[in-house]
């Protein structure tokens, strides 16, 4: 999957990840710019053509102000291979994330950020009704795109199945009748899924989960945006795992 990566963070996210680059392309005025001198020179020691594109041609390729007068063409794919690769794994990943269909690339990215910040390394995603990989997601992700194991499948469910059968906890959320965050202990391995932002998860999800746990709330306001609260479970999760490996480490 190709993608084109827009900004300087981005870019350079990309080059220490040692993905391929196509090329890149400097917006014209800014192509003696400090900013951007030590992406420009690093490139071309790496064999990766510059371009230096005119301003109004840059504008109408790179339309969006995030993209900070460079972009780059990304030449390999972002993700990895078939879920069955994961099964592979020596040890299998401790947390899984599954995303049940999220639609904007915002939370998207941003929930790939947090997995990155917690160590949570593996992602597991839609085909179909889901954001695709973008610019946008990667910026979104601030490059953590590119230091994951993402999977891209064809069903969640079935996906689901073959992660229980491999020995993971399934973690639903349900606002209305999952267990309170604080009061669920987490068994390990274990998939966290994400339902869509608007229809929460699916009802075939809902039917192979374990538990659902909730984010107790305390404003008027009976939910939170899903990279938000994400982000709050996977913590809760990353907490819970560490609390459990230390206590293994020390017996």
């Amino acid at each position: 999957m190709s993608a084109v990566v827009k900004g300087r963070h981005a870019v350079i996210e990309a080059l220490e990840a040692g993905i391929v680059l196509r090329q890149i392309h400097v917006k014209q005025s800014l192509s003696q710019s400090a900013d951007l001198a030590d992406i420009i020179a690093e490139a071309r020691d790496r064999g990766i053509r510059v371009s230096m594109i005119a301003d109004h041609e840059f504008k109408r390729l790179y339309s969006d102000v995030h993209a900070q007068g460079i972009a780059a063409e990304v030449d390999a794919p972002l993700c990895s291979g078939s879920l069955s690769e994961l099964f592979h794994q020596e040890p299998l990943p401790r947390i899984v994330l599954v995303l049940d269909h999220l639609e904007d690339p915002f939370n998207f990215g941003s929930l790939l950020r947090t997995c990155d910040c917690l160590g949570i390394r593996t992602v597991v995603f839609p085909k179909d009704r889901q954001a695709p990989i973008t610019s946008g997601v990667i910026q979104s992700s601030s490059g953590a795109v590119y230091h994951l194991d993402l999977f891209r499948v064809a069903n969640v469910g079935q996906s689901l199945i073959q992660l229980r059968d491999a020995g993971y906890w399934i973690y639903g959320t349900d606002v209305s009748g999952g267990v309170a965050l604080s009061s669920v202990k987490f068994q390990f391995p274990c998939a966290i899924v994400l339902g869509n932002e608007a229809k929460g998860q699916s009802k075939r999800v809902n039917d192979l989960v374990d538990t659902n746990v909730m984010i107790p709330m305390k404003g008027r306001l009976n939910s939170m945006n899903v990279s938000v609260s994400g982000g709050i479970i996977l913590h809760e999760v990353s907490d819970q795992l560490s609390v459990q490996e230390l206590a293994i480490a020390a017996s």
